[in-house]
């Protein structure tokens, strides 16, 4: 294989098949498989059901991009706070931009303790018309938009692996619901914590699918709830993306996947980093059980919604917590 993709993680804990991390998902499996039966198809089915959380080996992502994506977050976050409050997000940006420490939690809270986490948020692509200041350091929007591009263009390959997952064809996904995604890329940064502190509380993603990258095998940190009720801390480095899936997903799918609560909590000496990309299908696309997921004996579970409509429900119920 070139250089700049990995079936494997170069990190030898990743690649151990053992109980203790997640299933591993092959992106170059899933391109060629051509129904359920597949043995990739197979592996991203288990995981959807179980978790909703994997890992995505075997893709196209260069290493190069992921090396300046990490590099120019780094940048961004060790700037002093009054450069970075220039930037701060807010209402009139689209709630794009910078929060500090304690300024924000996630869209389904477990608790209002405050997280030890700050971040930058935006869309793509991000410029002065929408109300974005100007680059906060070098080549700032031009990483993220290469960052977006090539997330997007993984989501659209694990798409074809979850239609054909759930008895669809493989366009079937992407050609009812993800033509204009809503997509937006998080940068993050996760100082070391005392035992006890979370980095980011307990929650699931609100939208359909998560991708996070994170800067090191040094600094891990997320944690992934099991159905029965332990937690599992999950291994990966800077070149192995853990996917998992966000409430549209379970609703969509009749609760046949799994949205899971998970958390951060960096107990190393180190920051984690991380860089999340949010693939929240078109908003005006329809959320609505599938037919292949509803049978006599799972009944329809969930009612019609919109992507648009369910996301600003729980932001809305977000805001509405943090403010009571």
């Amino acid at each position: 294989l070139p250089n700049h993709c990995h079936s494997f993680s170069r990190n030898a804990t990743i690649n151990m098949a053992d109980d203790e991390n997640l299933r591993r998902v092959n992106v170059a499996q899933l391109l060629a498989a051509t129904s359920a039966e597949d043995a990739a198809v197979q592996q991203l089915r288990s995981a959807c059901q179980e978790t909703g959380f994997f890992l995505v080996t075997g893709h196209s992502l260069p290493n190069e991009l992921l090396d300046r994506i990490f590099a120019v977050s780094r940048r961004f976050f060790e700037l002093p706070e009054e450069e970075k409050m220039k930037h701060t997000s807010s209402e009139k940006t689209g709630w794009r931009g910078f929060n500090p420490f304690g300024s924000g939690q996630n869209c389904s809270l477990a608790s209002k303790r405050p997280e030890v986490k700050e971040t930058f948020y935006c869309g793509e692509p991000p410029t002065a018309e929408e109300g974005i200041a100007a680059p906060p350091v070098e080549d700032f929007y031009q990483e993220l938009r290469a960052y977006h591009t090539a997330l997007l263009e993984l989501s659209r390959s694990l798409l074809r692996g979850l239609s054909l997952a759930l008895h669809l064809a493989p366009e079937h996904l992407e050609k009812i619901a993800f033509q204009k995604p809503v997509a937006k890329v998080l940068l993050a940064r996760y100082p070391p914590t005392d035992e006890g502190d979370l980095s980011c509380g307990e929650h699931t993603d609100c939208g359909f699918l998560t991708l996070v990258c994170q800067d090191s095998s040094e600094a891990q940190g997320l944690q992934v709830k099991r159905p029965d009720g332990s937690w599992l801390s999950v291994k990966t480095d800077r070149y192995t993306p853990v996917a998992n899936l966000g409430d549209l997903a379970q609703r969509w799918s009749n609760d046949t996947f799994r949205s899971s609560w998970h958390r951060v909590m960096n107990l190393s000496r180190q920051p984690r980093f991380s860089v999340v990309f949010f693939n929240n299908m078109d908003e005006a696309a329809d959320v609505e059980c599938l037919e292949s997921c509803v049978t006599v004996e799972r009944p329809k579970k969930y009612s019609k919604i919109t992507c648009g409509a369910y996301v600003a429900m729980k932001m809305k119920e977000m805001r509405t917590q943090l403010q009571s």
